[in-house]
Formats: C-alpha cells, sequence, structure tokens
C-alpha cells in the first residue's frame, strides 16, 4: 500500500488554507495539549492543540507506553516498559520529575480519584504496583500470582481497582483501603482491555481469544453478562453518558456498538482493511474514531447514525488513536513508521503529521 506523502507541518497546512481554504480551528484553551508516547525513543512528546505544533520532548525511559493524567492534570504518569519504570511528567513545565523503579515491563495504570495514589501493572511480574504520588515512593507491590496483569480501571469512589489478567482469564479486584486482593473473577480468554462506566456501577473486559465482552458488577463482584462481539476485541471505549460501548474487533475490521442498559450489540461498523486495534470516542460523544491498519486510514463515524463519515488518509499501518479536547482533531499513531498524523474531524482531511520513535499511544488534556 503507498504510503500518503510526507509533508512538513507548515507546508501542509499552507497547502491547505491555499487550495481548499482550510484554517484551523483554534480551542479557546491555548493549553490543550496531546500527549504521544514514543517507545523507541524514550520519551513523550506533546503538541499544542491550538498551533498545532511540537512544543515539548520529554525524555522517560526505553519503551514509554502508557499514559494516566492526574485528575487536576497537573502529572501525567508514563510507564516506561523496557526502563521498569513510571515516569513523573510535571504538565506545567513539561519536564521529567521522576522515575519510579516498578516491576517488570509496566503498562497500564489507575489513579485514584483523589489522585493520592497510582495502581501500575506489572505485566511479566505479574504484581501490581503501588505509588504513593506525594512523594513518588511505591507503598507496596501486589502479587497477583502471574497471569500477566496489563490494564486497569478504578470505581469513581475509588474503592475498587480492576486489574485484567491477560494469560489467567480473569480480573483481579484489589480493595484500595488495604491494597489487597480480595477476589478473582472468571472472564473470557485473552482479556486485553477493561473499562468501566462513568457511574461505576459495571466493568467491562474485551476478551480477544474468546470473540465476546464480559460485563462485571461491581456490587456482586461478579460477570452478569457475556456479549459476543468480532473476531478479537481489544480496544474499547463508552460514550460519555455510559449509554454504548464501541469494541474495535481487531481482525474482524469491525467496530461492535453495545447498548449498556440491554447488555447486546444493537450495531456492527465494518472499518476497512487489516487490524483495527483501537477505538477512541470524543469529549462530546458526537464522534469517534478508529484506525484501519490495511487501507492506511482512519475512519471518523458520526455515534449517532453510526455511520461512517469518512475514511482519511493516514501514516503506513495506523494503530492508536485519540481525540483532543474540543472533540475536532483526532491524533492517529503508526508505530511502524514512527508517526503522528492530525485528522480534521470536521473536515476530514489529514492536516499535519510529526515524527515521534515508535509512536504508541495519545492522550490528550487541558492545562490548568
Amino acid at each position: 500500500m503507498k504510503r500518503f506523502p510526507f509533508i512538513p507541518k507548515a507546508g501542509l497546512l499552507s497547502l491547505l488554507m491555499s487550495v481548499v481554504g482550510y484554517t484551523p480551528s483554534l480551542p479557546a484553551d491555548p493549553l490543550a495539549r496531546a500527549y504521544v508516547t514514543a517507545p523507541s525513543a524514550g520519551e513523550v512528546i506533546v503538541i499544542d492543540d491550538a498551533t498545532i505544533g511540537v512544543v515539548a520532548n520529554i525524555s522517560t525511559g526505553n519503551g514509554a507506553s502508557h499514559i494516566e493524567f492526574a485528575p487536576d492534570f497537573e502529572r501525567a504518569y508514563v510507564t516506561n516498559l523496557g526502563a521498569r519504570s513510571v515516569s513523573v511528567i510535571d504538565t506545567l513545565n513539561d519536564t521529567n520529575l521522576a522515575n519510579i523503579r516498578v516491576g517488570n515491563a509496566p503498562n497500564g495504570m489507575a489513579v485514584t480519584p483523589d489522585g493520592a495514589k497510582l495502581y501500575v501493572c506489572n505485566r511479566f511480574s505479574g504484581t501490581v504496583s503501588v505509588i504513593n504520588t506525594a512523594t513518588n515512593a511505591v507503598l507496596k507491590t501486589i502479587t497477583l500470582g502471574g497471569g500477566q496483569p496489563r490494564f486497569a480501571a478504578i470505581t469513581p469512589d475509588g474503592l475498587w481497582v480492576y486489574v485484567m489478567r491477560e494469560t489467567a482469564n480473569s480480573v483481579a479486584v484489589i480493595d484500595t483501603t488495604t491494597d489487597a486482593l480480595v477476589k478473582t473473577i472468571a472472564v473470557g480468554t485473552g482479556p486485553r482491555r477493561i473499562v468501566r462506566k462513568p457511574d461505576g456501577s459495571r466493568v467491562y473486559v474485551a476478551n480477544y481469544g474468546s470473540n465476546s465482552v464480559s460485563v462485571i458488577d461491581t456490587v456482586s463482584q461478579s460477570v452478569i453478562a457475556t456479549i459476543p462481539v468480532g473476531r478479537n476485541p481489544a480496544g474499547m471505549d463508552l460514550t460519555p453518558d455510559g449509554a454504548e460501548l464501541y469494541v474495535a474487533n481487531v481482525f474482524a475490521s469491525t467496530l461492535s456498538v453495545i447498548d449498556t442498559g440491554g447488555n447486546r450489540v444493537v450495531g456492527t461498523i465494518p472499518v476497512g482493511r487489516g487490524a483495527t486495534w483501537a477505538v477512541d470516542i470524543s469529549p462530546d460523544g458526537a464522534k469517534a474514531c478508529a484506525p484501519a491498519a490495511g487501507n492506511n486510514t482512519a475512519l471518523i463515524i458520526d455515534t449517532e447514525t453510526r455511520t461512517v463519515l469518512g475514511a482519511v488518509p493516514v501514516a503506513t499501518r495506523p494503530f492508536g488513536v485519540g481525540f483532543n479536547v474540543a472533540g475536532d482533531r483526532c491524533y492517529v499513531t503508526s508505530p511502524s513508521v514512527s508517526n503522528v498524523s492530525v485528522i480534521d474531524a470536521n473536515m476530514l482531511i489529514r492536516i499535519a503529521d510529526f515524527p515521534a520513535g515508535g509512536a504508541w499511544e495519545v492522550k490528550s488534556a487541558e492545562i490548568p
């Protein structure tokens, strides 16, 4: 597949403005930022969403992979898979304040609603590190007995952390008052992602190997439904009201739309050729974005009608996606070519590209 020609940001914007009259819509907050992990470069790239320009390259550690923000957005935490550490980023000054040693191959994280503790999944150690965010020190290491813990979700009251264990086909439940493992819940085969409903009543687990989503009730701490979806579900995202769950079915190249009230699939959206690893919903819930790796495109979808508004050419083999705070742009990572493409989600055009070593995950935030 021929790659979309790379044009430097400034040149591409000038071309768009002269040919199609494109003028970038500037977010009201000048501190709206996109943060991109660059594993092979061992850094986080910070993009100013107003100017669509890189404002910082923050060195973290080998294998920078996943990002989690503190509730006040004054800190960002980055897991460095190869360095076995978590970097603490001061988002006000774009600096790395500390590298905290954790377990082997740290992956996903969950921070308590009060911002006091950070739970880090150490995939190959089979543990969870509990970090005191005031002192940037590990308070405790919780042993899960293996199972490759990869991602976590925490309830809005901060009482329970749910950790998916990929090779144990289960979810570990941690009581945050004692930081102890209190229960293990069996789910489907090869769980890949976990998300929780905004009201905290349900947790959803994408079972990559059994082509299903497990629904966990957080009161009974048990699976109350198993919903069949497409082949190899992985990425998931909920609409802001929690009414619908979008599931990226990697090798079905589709999105399943689940009605969370009825625990049933109410729509299937074809994405295109190749793997579809991720999906992201805009902050206002109006649009979804998903990559089609085989087509080298990212799709923008109207969530009300569940129709594809457009397939926008991006860099080779897109993998991760993330909307900006305003919901009018989507950032798309392409790890194989170390690139981040920026899409205008209203005009359905690609407006910029940035180099990022092994570009992996992207998340946006408004920095106070």
